[in-house]
């Protein structure tokens, strides 16, 4: 069998990408590192951590913080009802504290966890795609209307198509 020479390039091309890829800029900063492991002693000192576990990553120890207690409750009730907790407001706040000094510095804007910071609105941090989501629901509810009044349930396709609908 005869492998093209463009194969094994590619396969290396796949291999020196992976050290690239592993996390965004902006979550590997010392900076946000240092936040995120101090963050939630600081936001919700209430809740200490259920356990803790310290895990190496971009050669930095970091405290694990998805074990705090998800009991926390954030204190406005526009963000309790999109349910932010402890470590999304801990993520949050130091994405805009790593973005606030890069800003001084005269560095650029970068992304986290693969994108770019938006600012919350109304409790959504990423309001246009919120807002594309909300507006694909419009026509499921329309169709799941429209089927219910056109079809009675001893229909052979009634619970696949209104599966479909609510999808």
């Amino acid at each position: 069998m005869k492998i093209p020479l463009g194969t094994p390039l590619a396969f290396l091309l796949y291999l020196s990408s992976i050290a690239f890829t592993t996390s965004s800029p902006g979550d590997r900063s010392k900076h946000y590192v240092s936040c995120i492991n101090s963050c939630p002693l600081t936001l919700c000192p209430n809740h200490s951590p259920l356990s803790t576990t310290t895990e190496q990553r971009a050669g930095h120890f970091i405290q694990n913080i998805s074990l705090y207690d998800p009991a926390w409750v954030h204190p406005d009730p526009v963000l309790r009802l999109f349910q932010w907790d402890c470590i999304s407001e801990c993520k949050y706040t130091c994405m805009y504290s790593t973005l606030a000094g890069r800003l001084a510095l005269g560095s650029g804007v970068t992304k986290f966890y693969g994108k770019w910071p938006f600012t919350r609105i109304l409790g959504m941090q990423e309001i246009v795609s919120s807002l594309t989501s909300f507006a694909n629901a419009v026509p499921h509810a329309y169709y799941l209307g429209t089927f219910k009044r056109r079809f009675k349930p001893e229909y052979s396709m009634y619970t696949p198509l209104r599966v479909f609908a609510v999808s």
